[in-house]
């Protein structure tokens, strides 16, 4: 029990029943146990209920990152079920981006049903992703987030930097600062505006 939660320790064919049957719980299984023929099928039959759960959380998500797998098919029955959904994993890139896909695919199907289109954001938002981890780690001159600004935003083929808003109105703001030395808040305050402006940002987020 930790934070006011009492949460029990189930078996996963207990946990299936008890979703249906009780309105406040919190319960832990083990991805490996909810890996069966059995628990798929009892999920199955709850594919046209309102959501059973409020917070689904899944530890070690990158263990199903192979939509192949009973696991991942049972975590997608599940997160079907669940209100809002967070993944854990310190490593989930295990060899390509594909293994982030998968993950992604199951956290938000609705905006990414197409690997596809997957790969075209994350083409389109890696400059930001190297410039925020950049500035944080280096405290780069104003002048120079400036200038990196201005290429990802020229050199935008798709639009969606080029086009954006955000992005415009943060340049303005940082000219406005030029030749000035920015604080360690404002650093992490141009960090979390990178974050807003990366079209992948709210979906996922890196912490130590």
């Amino acid at each position: 029990q930790k934070m006011g939660v009492k949460a029990e320790i189930l078996k996963p064919s207990d946990m299936v029943k008890r979703i249906k049957t009780e309105d406040e719980y919190a319960f832990i299984c083990s991805i490996q146990g909810v890996s069966s023929d059995e628990i798929e099928e009892e999920l199955e039959k709850y594919v046209y209920e309102d959501q059973l759960i409020d917070l689904l959380i899944v530890d070690e998500a990158h263990k199903i990152r192979n939509d192949k797998t009973k696991g991942n098919h049972s975590v997608t029955q599940l997160r079907a079920l669940a209100n809002h959904v967070v993944f854990l994993s310190a490593t989930p890139i295990q060899n390509k981006t594909d293994d982030l896909y998968s993950l992604i695919k199951i956290l938000d199907p609705d905006n990414f049903p197409y690997k596809d289109y997957f790969d075209y954001m994350l083409d389109n938002i890696k400059g930001l992703v190297f410039l925020k981890t950049k500035l944080l780690q280096t405290r780069l001159p104003i002048n120079k987030i400036i200038e990196e600004l201005q290429i990802l935003k020229n050199n935008d083929g798709s639009g969606i930097l080029s086009h954006s808003k955000q992005l415009t109105s943060l340049i303005k703001r940082l000219e406005s600062r030029k030749n000035t030395e920015l604080s360690t808040e404002e650093y992490q305050k141009i960090a979390y505006e990178l974050d807003e402006i990366n079209s992948l940002g709210y979906i996922y987020n890196r912490t130590r």
